[in-house]
């Protein structure tokens, strides 16, 4: 753990601190001295020794030791927020930014995976987010004939979980792999201290569109890995009134293997899960916490407590 400031050079105003300190005592003994010349202290100690309320908390000459403590802290808070404290820590971090990207089209509702790929697919997506839920960047696309933006970019996986089991089939027919790689690339941070990876979900055929290779040529001049997860058996399933759908492996081996990414086949819940957990790199490293923010609020909450006890307990007479 340790202590960092963006903007170091404003820790120079703490100096301020033991001069207000000094000046808050030599002005409280030209008060104190004034007050001695002028007062009727008659009057003040009958006015004093009244016991109504209000009156019996009032102090002639106070010291004000705890207000003085208070401001010097409220000083030290805004220099410190100013100078842009950072706290560092370690844990689990992710050197990624990903983009999920979901076939949608009509062939994921093949049953060779129970209830069907598509739902199996997007459980094992959840799951994926719940591993790397540590300062992770994560943004989905759907795809089927066309590929859609269901969510930017985004560090808030609880928001990104609902958006994925909110994903129906897409109605638009066919599924094109090409332009899937081209909206996930487009999706990442442009500029970003993390490696943009795509991870593309689907059983594998391109039916339409720009062919495989022309996306691949874009993934390698963004250097964008993808890695590809076929979703479903070989001997294939049915879907809607019979129709036979097959998993592709050789466009998804491909792309893999051209981006420096890697195919993992899932035919099964359990066989995908275990693509996701090798794809998930979380490795130990330093996360940091902004404290500005913070500290603001507190000197905020502190002055207003000041404020409080200026007209009650410290409030001064006359």
């Amino acid at each position: 753990m340790q202590i960092t400031f963006i903007y170091p050079g404003y820790l120079w105003f703490l100096l301020s601190i033991p001069l207000l300190a000094l000046t808050h005592f030599f002005v409280l003994r030209f008060v104190k001295k004034k007050a001695m010349r002028f007062a009727n202290f008659d009057v003040l100690e009958r006015v004093i020794s009244s016991g109504e309320h209000g009156i019996r908390h009032t102090h002639f000459i106070s010291k004000n030791i705890l207000l003085l403590i208070n401001r010097l802290a409220v000083i030290t808070l805004i220099v410190l927020a100013i100078s842009g404290m950072v706290f560092w820590y370690e844990g689990n971090i992710s050197n990624f930014n990903y983009v999920l990207a979901l076939d949608a089209s009509s062939s994921m509702l093949a049953d060779d995976l129970n209830p069907t790929r598509f739902e199996v697919a997007k459980d094992a997506a959840n799951r994926f987010l719940d591993s790397i839920n540590y300062q992770s960047n994560v943004g989905l696309v759907k795809f089927a004939g066309v590929a859609e933006i269901a969510s930017p970019v985004t560090s808030s996986i609880d928001e990104l979980k609902e958006e994925i089991d909110s994903l129906k089939i897409s109605l638009k027919s066919g599924t094109d792999l090409s332009e899937a790689i081209f909206t996930s690339i487009n999706l990442l941070p442009p500029y970003s201290d993390k490696k943009g990876v795509v991870i593309l979900l689907t059983d594998g055929r391109s039916t339409i569109g720009e062919p495989v290779r022309t996306g691949i040529s874009y993934a390698l001049n963004n250097d964008v890995t993808v890695h590809t997860i076929g979703v479903g058996s070989t001997e294939g399933g049915t879907f809607m009134k019979g129709g036979l759908s097959q998993l592709d492996e050789e466009s998804l081996k491909e792309i893999a293997e051209k981006t420096g990414g890697n195919y993992y086949r899932a035919s099964s819940p359990d066989s995908l899960d275990m693509a996701f957990k090798e794809i998930s790199e979380i490795e130990e490293g330093n996360i940091d916490v902004q404290l500005s923010p913070l500290l603001m609020f507190i000197a905020l909450a502190m002055l207003f407590m000041e404020w409080g006890l200026i007209n009650t307990k410290y409030r001064t007479f006359p």
